[in-house]
């Protein structure tokens, strides 16, 4: 538990549900565990709690309630492909924060639920589809008619989930409890098309507010979708030049990430430039003034000295490790590499060997990155799973036989790399995939344990 000013505030604790105990009371600073038994759960269905945090000191307001989603399973959990397949493969995951669920769609991607079970998917009908990643069964489908979809992300306590609407310019806000569009918020209409479709977007919470970071340079609070900023970090703190090349071309296109306080943002250079990539942050600072202020510091772009190898090739995502000691960026064609978050000196380099996937970085709750291999291995392409130190820890190939999702067709699924995400508990990896050697068999999804 922390409080943003770091003064020991003390706080109270109390869970929703006689299944999930937590810890009464303490101070910011101290830890406050949850433990949940689920021997007198129902099986195969998911259960949900809430832990309410409250403090008596009259300074703290907004404590955030913590979501908890447990999934009770009658098997263990095994590799599965979703039971029908689709005509048009699945291009854009999202994994559920909290529930075991996964949401995908076939414009561009999938995201998997935050908080459920579920990994969300997305099409370019508008339409979203959320499967259980454990059983592989569809839940429900999400419209928004009209709309091309693009990026997704799910607020950290599971209730909305954000996309990007390429063909209206804007964001839609959907309800995942209601599972419906509930808001529209536009997007900056300068960007040409194909910058549209490039946007991030990233979840912050600068002094405990929500707010919705979009690589258009807008800041949405995420309560209520009120802009709060329109054009953050366009120039750096520098107009230093390496071989003759400026360093810093923007925000637009680029890949974001943010700290564990969500007081600064990081972000790659825009991914449309080759060489120099160049890390940068801002920092932000939210107040109650005139309704809900944000204020954002000039940009702070690396110091890459005089070498082009001191910056990276094209970029291909960027995240903040499990500790916040370290901003990892990735190039499929250099590996990723090692920043300091106080002032992005370069410290080292991971995975140079590899060959990776860009858009597939994953850092999970135990610390470990999972990131796609741009390889074949065993005749299928193969993810890797690195420890928070950079050791390769396994490679590991998703092959699961025909006969299981269609009994009697001979062959094999398997997925596809270019299209991942990892379940919220850094448990389950969720993959595009496809029949093998029946092309006429459609699109699936595969849900693979990351084995020990």
């Amino acid at each position: 538990m922390t409080d943003n000013l770091g003064r020991g505030a003390s706080w109270q604790a109390q869970s929703s549900q006689s299944w999930l105990t937590v810890t009464a009371s303490g101070v910011a600073g101290g830890p406050m565990q949850i433990q949940a038994d689920p021997s007198a759960l129902a099986t195969n269905t998911i259960h949900y709690a809430t832990v309410s945090v409250k403090s008596s000191d009259s300074g703290v307001s907004a404590a955030q309630p913590v979501v908890v989603a447990l999934w009770k399973g009658t098997e263990s959990v095994r590799e599965v492909a979703t039971t029908a397949a689709v005509a048009s493969r699945y291009t854009r995951l999202l994994a559920d924060p909290v529930r075991p669920y996964a949401y995908a769609h076939s414009n561009s991607g999938m995201v998997a639920d935050p908080v459920r079970p579920h990994v969300q998917l997305y099409s370019n009908s508008g339409t979203i589809d959320v499967y259980n990643i454990y059983t592989g069964a569809l839940v429900k489908s999400m419209s928004a008619p009209g709309s091309t979809l693009g990026k997704m992300l799910a607020s950290p306590d599971g209730a909305y989930l954000y996309a990007h609407d390429l063909a209206g310019r804007q964001l839609k806000v959907f309800d995942l409890r209601e599972g419906q569009v509930v808001a529209t918020w536009p997007l900056d209409a300068s960007l040409s098309v194909f910058e549209g479709g490039l946007i991030d977007l990233i979840y912050a919470r600068p002094n405990g507010v929500g707010v919705l970071v979009v690589s258009t340079g807008q800041v949405f609070r995420a309560s209520d979708g009120k802009l709060l900023a329109t054009k953050i970090a366009q120039m750096p703190n520098t107009d230093r030049l390496v071989h003759g090349l400026q360093p810093f071309r923007g925000l637009s296109s680029s890949y974001l990430a943010a700290s564990l306080d969500g007081m600064r943002v990081f972000s790659t250079d825009s991914r449309l430039y080759m060489v120099p990539n160049t890390p940068f942050y801002w920092d932000m600072d939210y107040t109650e003034t005139n309704e809900g202020t944000l204020s954002v510091t000039k940009a702070y772009a690396a110091n890459l000295g005089t070498t082009l190898d001191a910056g990276l090739s094209q970029a291909g995502g960027i995240a903040m490790s499990r500790d916040g000691s370290r901003v990892l960026m990735l190039s499929a064609v250099a590996g990723i590499s090692l920043w300091s978050p106080a002032d992005l000196s370069k410290d080292r380099m991971l995975a140079q060997d590899l060959g990776l996937q860009s858009d597939t970085l994953n850092v999970t709750p135990d610390g470990n990155i999972v990131v796609a291999g741009s390889t074949f291995g065993q005749g299928s392409p193969q993810f890797h799973v690195l420890s928070p130190d950079g050791r390769l820890l396994k490679t590991q190939v998703t092959r699961i036989a025909a006969s299981t999702v269609k009994p009697g067709s001979t062959g094999t699924i398997s997925a596809l790399t270019a299209d991942m995400a990892v379940s919220a508990d850094g448990n389950v990896a969720i993959q595009s995939a496809i029949h093998d050697v029946d092309t006429n068999f459609g699109y699936l999804l595969t849900f693979a344990p990351i084995r020990p």
